[in-house]
């Protein structure tokens, strides 16, 4: 539900919750809608504080995220993280202050949780 709303808030294609890096990568614990499907990503920009924009150098985003003009945002959600991607809309400082916002208030309420195994 976070994900999904916080896309509709944003004006955002898409936003994944994304958990804390193992062996650099993170895993996918949720996505909105229309978020890329990538079961994980590596994470060379952790941790995800402070919330800000990052920069896609073909390390770590996929690049047809970058031949969209994909901006991305990321911000702390607990232990987790909480990424962003919309079209050719920069961030602004608003924004980010309002995506932080929205993290904090979200891990407050409702803790991230991994996903169970499947037995």
């Amino acid at each position: 539900m976070l994900a999904d709303g916080c896309a509709r808030i944003f004006r955002a294609g898409w936003a994944l919750v994304l958990d804390a890096p193992a062996d650099g990568h993170g895993a996918v614990l949720a996505a909105s809608g229309a978020a890329p499907e990538v079961p994980s990503l590596p994470m060379p920009w952790w941790p995800p504080s402070p919330t800000r924009p990052l920069e896609m150098d073909g390390t770590w985003a996929p690049p047809d995220w970058e031949r969209l003009g994909t901006e991305l945002a990321v911000s702390a959600l607990g232990r987790c993280a909480l990424l962003v991607g919309r079209s050719t809309l920069r961030w602004v400082p608003s924004e980010l202050v309002r995506l932080q916002h929205l993290a904090s208030v979200a891990a407050t309420v409702a803790p991230v949780a991994r996903p169970r195994p499947e037995a």
